[in-house]
């Protein structure tokens, strides 16, 4: 068994910007900070300039979807004017954001905001004005001798300053922001893009990389050693991964049998390049996922035959008073349950690795075949024990919590 004990990727670490891409534009670039709202009378263009070899950034709008929700499009032709997106080939859509957060607007019930530098999107929990109003006193004019004031000369400024996101009588964390829901090592939010999500970040010697949450069906990774000309400093890559494990044997298991989707992925393989590694992860329609586990892998051990995993349900079942039920969708974990076997020599550094992964979440990778995938855990180890049972080997019993899905 392979333990992927993850780095922290700091925020400077990730490259957003592809104005160096040969041949490539921003497409699978998930955006954060929302750009502006599209005008039916501004001339937007794709921005082509093919005599350089380059495709720069096109042209990006947001269109809002109600409650806070914005979804961004890109431009995909020059000397577009009036066409709206969603309703023309002229817009391709890139994927959804949230309204970043403004202190002097009013916010709805349910109405959702970001903060594009701390990653987090919030939910207000109150109808209308969310923070406090504050009104400055009026001027007062004339007067003179009179104990009477004249009438004010300028009505009162009212100041309106939302309540602080952090306030959590007023709004409510609902997790990451789009960009980032991919890094924050919770399965329960997503990194959602159409057709492609493309992310880039420094690499600092690590050496595995483990997906979940999956949606798509395909997969690419690439380590470069630079990042100018990128396409002629790849140093490694993964090659196109299908994320289909349907087995068709025939014509009619090709028309009846539905394809199989996976939902994780493990490559323990990676050159430890101090360079820049790049995930691609595509599909029709939206792609997702869930977490990303970058790291180097700890090995404790070979995984014995007959490990036991198990899906925990946290969804409701409510029964009526005539025994008919109705059931609500809620998130599920996994459970596993594996040995491994290993060699005496290997017992202080098996059971330091472990003290280290306490409490941590980790990718748990009990075996590297594909076919064996659903071995592969993303959790929290809930116990773990030695059983130094040769002169030369000794067992070890381990049972891993995984993350909400």
């Amino acid at each position: 068994m392979k333990i992927i004990d993850p780095i922290a990727i700091p925020e400077s670490a990730y490259e957003w910007n592809v104005s160096w891409l040969v041949n490539n534009s921003e497409r699978g670039f998930v955006p954060e900070l929302a750009p502006a709202a599209w005008d039916a009378a501004t001339l937007y263009s794709a921005l082509v300039y093919p005599a350089y070899g380059y495709t720069w950034r096109p042209d990006r709008v947001s269109v809002a979807a109600g409650y806070g929700l914005l979804w961004v499009y890109e431009s995909t032709q020059a000397n577009n004017i009036g066409n709206i997106p969603g309703a023309s080939s002229a817009w391709h859509y890139v994927g959804p954001t949230y309204q970043e957060y403004d202190a002097t607007a009013v916010y709805a019930l349910g109405e959702r905001a970001q903060d594009s530098t701390t990653h987090k999107a919030y939910e207000s929990l109150v109808e209308g004005q969310t923070g406090t109003t504050t009104t400055s006193p009026p001027v007062w004019g004339g007067g003179g001798s009179s104990t009477v004031p004249t009438a004010p000369t300028a009505p009162p400024v009212v100041t309106v300053t939302n309540s602080t996101l952090l306030d959590p009588t007023k709004w409510l964390p609902i997790g990451t922001t789009n960009r980032y829901a991919m890094f924050d090592l919770d399965n329960t939010t997503k990194t959602y893009s159409n057709n492609e999500i493309f992310v880039m970040f420094r690499n600092y010697g690590a050496s595995a990389v483990a997906l979940y949450g999956l949606n798509g069906t395909g997969l690419k990774v690439d380590v470069y050693d630079d990042i100018s000309f990128i396409s002629a400093n790849i140093a490694w890559t993964s090659g196109d991964i299908s994320l289909e494990t349907s087995a068709v044997t025939d014509v009619d298991e090709w028309l009846t049998v539905p394809p199989q989707w996976v939902d994780k992925h493990a490559i323990v393989s990676i050159p430890p390049v101090f360079g820049w590694i790049s995930i691609r992860i595509t599909g029709a329609g939206t792609v997702s996922c869930g977490s990303v586990v970058i790291g180097d892998p700890v090995d404790v051990g070979g995984t014995q035959y007959g490990p036991a995993l198990s899906l925990i349900d946290y969804g409701k079942k409510e029964i009526d008073q005539w025994g008919n039920y109705t059931y609500i969708p809620g998130t599920y974990s996994a459970r596993l349950r594996v040995s491994t076997f290993f060699d005496n020599v290997d017992l202080d550094a098996v059971t330091a690795a472990m003290i280290n992964f306490r409490g941590k979440p980790c990718a748990y990778l009990a075996t590297d075949l594909t076919a064996y995938r659903a071995l592969n855990v993303l959790g929290v180890y809930k116990d773990f024990s030695i059983d130094v049972r040769y002169v030369n080997n000794s067992l070890t019993s381990l049972e891993i919590e995984g993350l909400s899905t």
